[in-house]
């Protein structure tokens, strides 16, 4: 779909609800070739609202069905209120696939 895309590493942050705007994202990248980071809130152990963000079982549903379309994709949960977690899921990035390209 976008040559200019393929391989490029990209964090799609939020993509943990079926049907969501990151999962609609994560899609369009990994139908282009980009090696994808899913990563949303594990809503067991943040303070938010249950049901408000993406459980770990459906980001993990959600990785699996992408991996038809691309095999370099990977899941990360981290709350984004916490600087640490964010140091976390760019390090996990940058361990995985050696960069960094596209932050979403």
């Amino acid at each position: 779909m976008y040559p200019d895309l393929k391989d490029k590493v990209a964090i799609v942050t939020g993509a943990g609800r079926k049907g969501g705007l990151g999962e609609a994202i994560a899609r369009k990248l990994a139908v282009s070739g980009a090696r994808l980071v899913l990563h949303d809130v594990n809503s067991t152990t943040a303070s938010l609202p249950q049901g408000a963000v993406g459980s770990h079982d459906e980001l993990t549903a959600i990785a699996e069905a992408l991996r038809t379309l691309t095999p370099h994709v990977c899941c990360h949960t981290a709350d984004m209120r916490e600087e640490a977690e964010v140091a976390g899921l760019v390090a996990h990035t940058v361990k995985t696939f050696g960069r960094v390209d596209i932050l979403v």
